[in-house]
């Protein structure tokens, strides 16, 4: 029999082949870590509108999310995002913290690491 007769009737067309090769390859990736950005904002520069602190965090990076509330009687905003690891995170936050200060004052600023939907500090 030929090799398309093989196959016809169920055998494999390659010996070697293996389903188990062809699952890992066709795995899906792990997700890339996710990473949050919480800067305390206080009073905006002089002719800045509050939507542009907004506008400028997602001139940065692609954000996951963008969330401003007050927290302790302070406006926070909070940016989640992903990057591929600490040191990629830790340069995105400065990247992110420059952008945002052109806008308003920041006070205060962290670096946390999304496990398992909590943040977790950088020391």
């Amino acid at each position: 029999t030929s090799d398309i007769d093989k196959s016809v009737e169920g055998a494999p067309l390659h010996h070697g082949s293996r389903p188990d090769v062809l699952a890992r390859l066709l795995k899906p990736a792990s997700p890339m870590p996710s990473f949050r950005t919480s800067l305390t904002v206080s009073t905006l520069h002089p002719g800045r509108a509050p939507q542009e602190v907004e506008t400028a965090a997602r001139r940065v990076r692609r954000l996951e999310s963008f969330d401003i509330g007050i927290e302790a009687g302070q406006a926070r905003v909070t940016l989640r995002f992903t990057a591929e690891d600490e040191d990629e995170a830790r340069l995105a936050h400065a990247e992110f913290l420059h952008a945002v200060q052109e806008v308003v004052d920041v006070p205060c600023a962290h670096l946390a690491q999304v496990v398992r939907g909590r943040s977790v500090p950088f020391e």
